[in-house]
């Protein structure tokens, strides 16, 4: 599993980055949010962990940019503001899970487990290339508007 770590504490960046590799994950680190925007959308990743209070960009705001630009990556915020208005906001923002610091990290293991056992949510399902139209949802191919015949396991 790849996963993206956006933290400003370079101890707990660490930490985490330590203990997901030795689970057998690959881990990219940012320390701020403009660098960890950059990399969530240039690269791939199966989950992002990501702290509120950032320097150059908060963690709402990169949680907002991504789901603004398509970006479906489970997001799990990580950050010592437990109130039920921060939570709320995190979640408002497009967050799928929040865990409080400090924190156990066997439970951040099994939160970041269960957010990557979900199906991809997938917004757009058509492909459109030309007069070629794919919908992966229906299982249908039209070319030039006009239904393809094609057997399911085409």
């Amino acid at each position: 599993m790849k996963v993206l770590v956006i933290e400003d504490d370079h101890k707990i960046a660490g930490s985490i980055k330590k203990g997901l590799e030795q689970e057998g994950n690959t881990v990219d680190l940012a320390f701020d949010g403009e660098t960890g925007l950059d990399l969530a959308t240039e690269v791939n990743h199966d989950v992002v962990i990501l702290d509120l209070m950032l320097p150059k960009m908060d963690g709402i705001e990169v949680s907002k940019s991504l789901r603004k630009e398509n970006i479906h990556t489970p997001i799990l915020m990580l950050t010592a503001r437990g109130g039920l208005s921060d939570k709320l906001i995190g979640f408002e923002s497009g967050a799928d899970d929040y865990l409080v610091k400090p924190f156990a990290f066997e439970e951040l293991i099994a939160r970041v487990n269960a957010l990557t056992r979900r199906p991809s949510e997938i917004k757009n399902s058509k492909l459109i290339i030309n007069n070629l139209e794919l919908d992966i949802n229906r299982f249908e191919v039209k070319l030039e508007n006009k239904n393809v015949g094609l057997s399911r396991k085409e």
